[in-house]
């Protein structure tokens, strides 16, 4: 099973490597770097992570790019979530990482939680000038990440302590439009609008496989700054 995983992963990899593995039949435009900080609205479902692990991520990103066919192009980047933590009681009837199990007496947890999101995108492109605030490039990608979850939570309850670690990696699609100010000839100021399909991603504890942390879809704006070397 693990090696049928790796193989499909590697499949999407290559498939989304494709048109750069070819990109000397195409004229290679404005190649460009960036860096990135994304607000997030991360959250988890009831009864697989609320209120145990922070929710609200700040995520950072830095990438480079290109156009590869007049108004296309891809990007390549590497996003992520620096870890984050959580002190929290949550009383009896609460419901923690088991779904339906709901807690027989008051349980304090200490958790930590942090991701990474590696991706490449397919863009196209769109570049408008508006008469009081110059050029503005405009992007609507489409992409996927392998994005990778580590969290772990430390649980006290009536003098006994318990620690569950839960991680999972896996190709997700992932969305992003972007509108890129320019502030002189090579650099922008680039906003954007951010999707990832984190509601796929189920990270079983490690101690436990009855124990299950469930994200939600994550959605994000982002605030960076860019450099054209063209």
């Amino acid at each position: 099973m693990k090696n049928l995983k790796n193989k499909l992963i590697g499949a999407v990899v290559v498939c989304a490597f494709a048109p750069l593995a070819n990109a000397s039949h195409f004229h290679m435009d404005s190649p460009y770097i960036g860096a990135e900080a994304i607000q997030t609205n991360q959250n988890y479902k009831s009864g697989f992570g609320r209120n145990i692990f922070a929710k609200n991520p700040q995520d950072y990103s830095v990438f480079v790019g290109s156009k590869f066919y007049k108004q296309f192009g891809a990007e390549l980047g590497y996003e992520f979530a620096p870890s984050k933590s959580k002190s929290v009681t949550l009383p009896v009837g609460s419901l923690a990482t088991g779904g339906s199990t709901a807690l027989v007496t008051n349980t304090a947890f200490n958790s930590k939680i942090k991701a990474t999101h590696p991706y490449l995108g397919i863009f196209g492109e769109y570049d408008h000038h508006f008469a009081h605030v110059g050029k503005v490039k405009f992007q609507a990608m489409l992409g996927a990440s392998v994005s990778r979850v580590k969290a772990s939570y430390t649980a006290t309850a009536a003098g006994a302590t318990v620690v569950r670690n839960f991680s999972k990696s896996k190709v997700v699609p992932m969305v992003k439009l972007g509108a890129t100010f320019r502030a002189t000839d090579r650099v922008g100021i680039r906003v954007s609008a951010n999707y990832r399909n984190t509601s796929s991603l189920k990270a079983v504890a490690k101690e436990n496989a009855l124990l299950n942390l469930k994200l939600k879809d994550t959605f994000g704006v982002g605030l960076g700054v860019t450099y054209s070397f063209k």
